[in-house]
This record gives C-alpha cells, structure tokens and sequence, in this order.
C-alpha cells in the first residue's frame, strides 16, 4: 500500500492497544472496589509502648507505625481471646474489668478476606497491661509491732514493680511469713525482739523495714462482766467462773485461765478457802460460790492466765467482791 495509506493503519493498531490496557485496567479496578473485598481507605498513627507500666529513670520504649481502617467491615473479624468484638469503621474496642493486681495478658486476632485469593487470612497479636493500686500509707513507726502468738496482717507493695517480681523476705524473732493474697501476707514470730521484713525487686534494692516483736499483753481478769466491787447475791451465784479478757486488743486471740485462789470471809466465822484449777468454777470452789449471803466478801487470789504463745502462765493479781 502506498506509504500515506499504511499511516493511518498503524495509528488504529496503537489506539487499539491503548484501549485494551484501559479496558483492563478498569476491569481490575473494578474488582477491588466490589464490596466483598476490604478496601483499607482510613489511616491514623499508632503508637505500640513497649510496656504500659514505666518506672522513673527507666526509659520508654514504643512502635510508632501508619495503621489503616476501613469503613467497609463486610470481610473483616476483629476477636479477643477468642470473643468477638462489634466493628465499627474498622476499629474495634475491648474493654476489661481490672478486677485483680498484677500483669495481664490478652491475645488480638484480626481476620480479613483476601481481595485477589478470596481465602480468610488472620493475623494475630500478644499484648498485655498491668492492674495496680491507688494508694497512700501512713505509718505510726513506734507502733511497728507484732504479737507472739497470734497471725500478725502485713500489706506489701513497692510503687513501680510488679507484685509478681516483688521480693519478700524476713528475719529475726522467729518470723515466719505465709502468702494470703497478691499483696497480703501473714506473719508470725515465736519470740521477743527485733524482726525485719525485706523487699527487693527489678531496679529496687533490698529495703528493709523493722517491727517489734512482743508477748500479748495482760489481759484483766473478770467474773462476767465485772473486776471487783458489790454484786448481788443472785447473780454472783449465776457465774462460772473467771474470764481472761483482753480489753482492746483487736487480734484474733483469747487466753484462758489457768487456775485461782477462792477465799470466802462470812460475817463472824472463819475464812473458807479452796484452789480452783481452770477458769470455770469447780468442786470445794463450787460449793463456796453458792454459799453467798449478804455482807460475804470473795477474794479472787493469784489468778493466772496463759495467752497464745506463753511457755508459762503470767500472774493476773486479784479480784474482791462484797455481796449484796
């Protein structure tokens, strides 16, 4: 053909071509835009902190990354240790009760479909935060003391460390701990003197605090509820017998009586006496008790008691009671 005629030729073959590249490339972009597939069209900066628990001097570490939504949520799952989770716009959210101390850890799993294979892939992630405490303590430091005998409450904590990496440890007076909770322990001390209970952790050296370790003290001897004086006829013979009572301690122990003296002085006769053993009136201190008359009086002598932890029983002094 002649030179002018093959021009136009060619120019329909390069038109030709251009218009099946359009063709595909709409074709293409079609498919990505159908609403079965997950087009990510929302962006915003994310930052992933190392740990959600920085102690002062420590430095701070975190992931600052470009993370994309979408407001389409046909195709995509979002589920926390394995529960799913409403989507909204591509984010979901996860809520906790914080409803013990320590580190907790949770598993994120996202699942979305595949625009090119159609097949579901997840991916999946390990995150974790820490629960602590609000807290302010006041401490009288000559009131430090624990008690021979009976379970002594102690509350630890550091500010900054986990409950989980705190150390605990005691010494001196026999102590003894025992762990009741996250932070609550027991303690126990078998002997008078000085203890110390240590603490020690991640960036913490060891830092000690010391208490004092005493006998309970004396509780005052009682005949129901009274130590001495007139007491009527009737409801001295109603009693049983002596109670050690530990006015204002407020732990959890109780001391017994160990025994007395019972010396009953009558009007114009001679004083009667017996040895009681226990706290509870029995035998010749019995049948003294309820022999009361008016214008007797009871003398309550060398009353001893034993309190938790006592190797021998302590020395109460006496009681005196005039009938009435």
């Amino acid at each position: 053909m002649p030179l002018l005629a093959t021009m136009p030729i060619l120019n329909k073959i390069k038109n030709d071509a251009k218009s099946g590249e359009a063709a595909i490339l709409n074709y293409l972009m079609g498919k990505i835009g159908q609403t079965d597939n997950v087009v990510f069209d929302k962006f915003k900066v994310m930052a992933a902190p190392k740990s959600s628990y920085v102690i002062m001097g420590d430095k701070f570490e975190a992931d600052v990354f470009l993370s994309s939504t979408t407001k389409e949520t046909k195709g995509l799952s979002i589920a926390v240790n394995g529960g799913g989770l409403p989507v909204t716009e591509g984010v979901a959210k996860y809520t906790a009760v914080a409803n013990g101390l320590g580190v907790k850890k949770y598993t994120a799993t996202v699942s979305v479909k595949n625009a090119v294979t159609g097949k579901v892939e997840s991916y999946t992630g390990n995150f974790e935060y820490e629960v602590g405490l609000r807290s302010a303590t006041v401490t009288a430091k000559k009131m430090n003391v624990f008690y021979i005998g009976v379970d002594n409450p102690v509350a630890v904590s550091a500010a900054g460390i986990s409950s989980n990496a705190l150390k605990v440890s005691a010494s001196g007076a026999g102590i003894s701990l025992s762990k009741t909770g996250n932070t609550e322990y027991v303690a126990r001390v078998t002997q008078q003197g000085d203890a110390t209970i240590s603490l020690s952790g991640p960036g913490l050296q060891a830092t000690n605090f010391p208490f004092r370790a005493k006998r309970i003290p004396d509780p005052r001897p009682k005949l129901g509820k009274e130590e001495g004086g007139s007491l009527g006829n009737g409801t001295f013979k109603a009693q049983d017998g002596l109670i050690a009572d530990l006015v204002g301690f407020d732990f959890d122990a109780r001391c017994n009586i160990e025994g007395f003296n019972l010396v009953r002085v009558a009007k114009r006769a001679d004083p009667q006496q017996s040895a009681n053993v226990g706290g509870r009136f029995s035998g010749e201190a019995r049948r003294l008790v309820d022999m009361a008359t008016p214008g007797d009086r009871y003398y309550f002598e060398n009353i001893r008691a034993r309190c938790p932890g006592d190797q021998a029983g302590r020395k109460l002094g006496e009681m005196v009671f005039t009938i009435k």
